[in-house]
């Protein structure tokens, strides 16, 4: 709740203070120094947590569930794709809804910002990809290579590509300025795509293999079947120098470093 209200109560905190600690989390510091010399009507009957909730703000909107979001390359936005056919952009800070965007005719499956955050590209299961202007909310291409459900979507680290890849076992790779065709096509299973650089896409499957594919000799420069073990998901920082892998009955998460593939963390 004190978080919900910050706007209120930064501007009119000695008057509103009286009132506030009796909902802050008991453990919390400001709590123990001042409850005790409170003299307020104030009982808080149940709902107290002992703590501050990891849950920083609670987005809501969507009419379905929540396919995919992605945060813009400055943090203070994020946008998320859903089964109601919609995305949305949102205020990181405040919550608030900036843009709703239509376009998709079924679920959205799969979302990405590009490297300078104003423009997003978003896969669903209408098979399609679409690239879109976060300023104006307004489609600039489609993507209607694939004939099967677009599971992931990536931009190239100068913006210039886009991956997709989806249900029929392909990966697809073509210019962010030119949908009408692709660059590539490789026959290979994905669950996650991620490009290293400019020209270097990593692929990680479902079975756990994980191999980065040079578009510029058109070959794989780095192959690791089955390295991972199962998994469910899979993500790379943003600085592409570690990945973590979901096992895939998801009671592990593995860290790795994303340049040898050995593992650098104690699974949690």
């Amino acid at each position: 709740m004190t978080r919900e209200f910050y706007p209120a109560i930064h501007v009119s905190c000695l008057q509103l203070h009286h009132h506030v600690v009796p909902f802050l989390p008991l453990d919390c510091r400001l709590s123990q120094v001042y409850e005790p010399r409170l003299q307020c009507d104030i009982e808080v009957k149940q709902g107290r947590g002992r703590s501050w909730s990891f849950c920083v703000r609670v987005l809501e909107g969507h009419t379905d569930k929540c396919n995919s979001v992605a945060f813009s390359p400055d943090g203070r936005q994020l946008v998320s794709g859903s089964n109601d056919g919609a995305i949305r952009l949102w205020n990181v800070q405040t919550g608030a809804v900036l843009q709703v965007i239509a376009g998709h005719s079924v679920s959205v499956s799969a979302i990405a910002y590009s490297p300078g955050g104003g423009l997003i590209v978003s896969g669903s299961f209408d098979v399609s990809v679409r690239v879109w202007d976060m300023a104006t909310g307004l489609q600039v291409s489609v993507y209607t290579g694939h004939s099967q459900v677009v599971t992931d979507v990536a931009f190239s680290a100068d913006g210039q590509r886009i991956a997709s890849t989806g249900w029929h076992g392909k990966v697809h790779v073509w210019s962010a300025g030119a949908a009408h065709g692709s660059d590539k096509v490789l026959d290979r299973s994905a669950l996650l795509l991620a490009f290293l650089s400019p020209h270097r896409l990593l692929v990680a499957s479902l079975n756990g293999s994980v191999g980065v594919w040079d578009l510029e000799s058109d070959s794989w420069i780095e192959q690791h079947d089955h390295h991972l073990g199962k998994i469910s998901g899979f993500a790379v920082t943003p600085d592409k120098k570690l990945a973590a892998s979901l096992s895939r009955n998801r009671d592990t998460i593995a860290v790795w470093d994303a340049q040898t593939w050995i593992k650098t963390a104690t699974p949690m």
